[in-house]
């Protein structure tokens, strides 16, 4: 939440030359409604079952850039699910900027249903999974653009694509 995944992804994509695809979207393409709305309506179960429907989409469709929502990463048994799909990387920040950034956006009933501690709590949660991601990026500091040209920086330094 917070970190970039949309517009870095968008970013990336345009400079790999691949679609751009996004959980959140997908949910909302399904739904009508966007992952905030859906999450206050019916729930996170209910969102959680909408994510893991365009997860199996996404996966069996052509390669694209992924933004995925950030619950999905815990599962083990989605994370397992995407590895075998494509490469993971985790867009890493700094938890306050990640917060200011998703104040910014709004939509966030996550957020908004708690203080700045419980987003901290729900992303230490969260932390000791993303570290499973085959690459980590930091995004600190960085506009969409700068960040997308250094997660395709570490794609090509780690021969997920190349040079």
């Amino acid at each position: 939440m917070g970190a970039g995944k949309t517009s870095a992804g968008r970013a990336l994509a345009r400079l790999l030359r691949l679609p751009f695809r996004d959980t959140d979207e997908e949910v909302r393409r399904a739904s009508g409604l966007r992952a905030g709305e859906f999450i206050l309506r019916r729930g996170l179960g209910a969102f959680r079952k909408a994510e893991d429907a365009a997860l199996k989409e996404l996966a069996a469709g052509p390669a694209a850039v992924v933004a995925l929502g950030g619950g999905i990463y815990p599962s083990g048994r989605r994370r397992a699910f995407f590895r075998r799909a494509g490469v993971t990387v985790w867009l890493r920040r700094p938890l306050a900027e990640m917060l200011r950034l998703a104040r910014a956006d709004g939509g966030r009933p996550l957020l908004a249903r708690g203080t700045a501690a419980a987003a901290g709590r729900l992303f230490a949660r969260r932390e000791k999974f993303y570290a499973f991601c085959d690459l980590k990026v930091s995004a600190a500091g960085l506009d969409p653009g700068e960040a997308a040209a250094r997660i395709r920086r570490s794609l090509e330094k780690s021969g997920f694509i190349p040079s």
